[in-house]
């Protein structure tokens, strides 16, 4: 009923309202200190206040970043690529081993540049190179649904529905729908990336 409370504990929110289950939304700013026990005890719905995601979002947004990570994907194909088929479309042992060692180098001065991208010190809040942070692991862990200010979620309607992301954890689960900024990769070629 678009109630509000602000501080008191869990147990007493709890045991005031009777609420329980899903239908409670559960908002927070620290994962373990807000979110983690109603979600593990009671089973609410939780949401979290990452003020850091529009920055993240401004970055990513960027020409620099759109670049730099059109150039990781392509380069991460592409060391697929020559590794699996370099010898079969013609390549000697030697020019396979060059253009790794290219596509090798070329990936690690992406990965430099990257994360000064998001901030100087730590990089991005949610992601180290291909892999989620710890702390981007725990929002996926304990949150239902994160935003950067709670006025966003003011935006929909009492009985909005969220729903997850399927996103491929493992390199064996199944490709998920890619992103179209990633561009048509086919007509890439591995001799760009050999310095």
């Amino acid at each position: 009923n678009r109630r509000v409370l602000i501080g008191g504990s869990l147990s007493e929110l709890a045991r005031l309202t009777g609420w329980t289950g899903r239908q409670v939304l559960y908002v927070g700013d620290h994962v373990h200190a807000d979110l983690r026990e109603p979600r593990r005890r009671d089973g609410w719905a939780t949401a979290a206040i990452v003020r850091e995601l529009d920055d993240e979002l401004e970055v990513m947004d960027s020409d620099t970043y759109q670049d730099l990570h059109q150039r990781s994907v392509t380069v991460d194909r592409l060391l697929q690529q020559v590794q699996c088929s370099g010898g079969s479309i013609g390549m000697s042992v030697a020019d396979v081993q060059a253009t790794l060692d290219g596509l090798e180098a070329e990936r690690d001065r992406i990965r430099q540049q990257v994360p000064f991208l998001f901030n100087a010190n730590f990089g991005s809040v949610f992601r180290h190179r291909s892999d989620s942070t710890a702390y981007s692991f725990q929002v996926k862990q304990h949150v239902d649904l994160y935003t950067s200010r709670l006025e966003h979620l003011l935006a929909c309607n009492a009985d909005h529905r969220f729903y997850p992301t399927r996103c491929k954890l493992l390199p064996h689960d199944p490709d998920v729908q890619t992103n179209s900024s990633c561009g048509d990769l086919r007509a890439e070629k591995a001799e760009e990336f050999v310095h």
